[in-house]
């Protein structure tokens, strides 16, 4: 209450007093034009810090940067990332080896995607700079793109005596989500990427000898899949392979039945929607493969990859086979034991968090 009173009679007296008012404008106002100065002065600073190291006078070049930095001088990370490159050449050539990487830590932390320009970097420079973890440790990101699903099929089923094969079909599907890769090393990657997947596949059967059935599946389900993958190339663009598990939970599953009769025994059934969901298996397994590229931007990446999954699991369920007397008793249809694979194309985007530190002599 003490305070709030106080900080009631200063505004009173600032509304109140007008040279109160015109003293604190002023005040704004020089505070400004100091910042404004200073950042002018540093800019040219910075230059002149360049011409006196490249001459060798050291001492002098490092007093300009150190006072700019301290002041706040510096408008861009471009500036910054200068200021402290010359800090830490400046450290290296006179043997001041703990500022040296002090000033490294500042530059990788005010400019993470720095690297190392052959043409122009000393020597002593690289090998300090190599010593230090230059890549992410995490990238988080979205991605999504299409899927085509391929029916195995593990032992078929009819209602037909003298059954025919039913053929199926691949149509495309979709799939979206959020990407988190933990970087454990510049190449080893561990990848955690939640998706929602409409999965669509459609079988046609001959029953009877006079019926044609068509059925198409819409799935949707939540895929979680972890994988490792291994990275080769250079800074700018990196390959890599995966490999990993994916465990998938159904959401929704709806049967689109049609029936035609081609001999005009019966009449034709029209098109029907069909919940499905407790035909089939809730909670699925796959296998991962996957092959793609990643292209470096600055604080990320673009990717693409593509992926083959292979399912582990069944998804009909043998106790609900015959459970849907719709379908089973007016369309003639009944589930084969089934086994879904997947091909999918991913296209995205990953913003990478850094942490530079000084490595150990054994890490990468």
């Amino acid at each position: 209450m003490f305070i709030l009173n106080n900080f009631y009679f200063v505004e009173c007296m600032i509304s109140g007093n007008t040279m109160l008012q015109n003293v604190l404008k002023i005040s704004i106002a020089i505070f400004c034009f100091n910042q404004l100065w200073a950042q002018s002065v540093c800019s040219e600073e910075l230059t002149q810090a360049q011409k006196l190291y490249d001459d060798g006078i050291l001492a002098q070049a490092q007093e300009k940067i150190l006072y700019c930095l301290k002041k706040n001088g510096f408008q861009t990370n471009d500036e910054k990332t200068r200021a402290y490159r010359l800090l830490t050449l400046i450290a290296l050539y006179t043997d001041q080896l703990d500022e040296a990487e002090k000033y490294m830590m500042a530059l990788l932390s005010t400019n993470p995607d720095y690297r190392l320009n052959p043409a122009i970097e000393a020597n002593e420079f690289t090998k300090l700079y190599q010593t230090f973890r230059t890549h992410p440790i995490l990238t988080l990101g979205i991605q999504a793109g299409p899927n085509q699903n391929y029916v195995v099929v593990s032992q078929s089923k009819s209602t037909d005596n003298d059954k025919q094969l039913a053929h199926y079909t691949e149509r495309l599907g979709f799939s979206g989500g959020i990407v988190a890769n933990f970087h454990l090393k510049k190449s080893w990657t561990i990848h955690l990427e939640p998706s929602y997947v409409i999965r669509r596949f459609e079988q046609t059967q001959r029953l009877f000898q006079f019926t044609e059935l068509k059925v198409s599946e819409n799935q949707s389900i939540i895929e979680i899949p972890l994988a490792i993958s291994y990275a080769l190339g250079g800074y700018r663009i990196q390959g890599f392979i995966q490999g990993g598990i994916i465990v998938q939970h159904l959401l929704s599953s709806f049967l689109e039945a049609n029936r035609n009769n081609f001999q005009n025994i019966s009449i034709p059934l029209s098109t029907q929607f069909i919940a499905a969901k407790e035909m089939r298996n809730p909670l699925g397994y796959a296998g991962l493969l996957g092959v793609g590229f990643r292209y470096k931007i600055p604080r990320g990446f673009l990717f693409m990859k593509s992926q083959f999954l292979y399912g582990f699991t069944n998804q009909s369920l043998p106790t609900h086979r015959y459970t849907h007397h719709e379908l089973l008793f007016q369309y003639g249809y009944v589930d084969d034991d089934f086994y879904l694979n997947q091909i999918s194309l991913q296209i995205g985007y990953l913003y990478a968090f850094y942490k530079p530190k000084k490595l150990k002599k054994s890490q990468d």
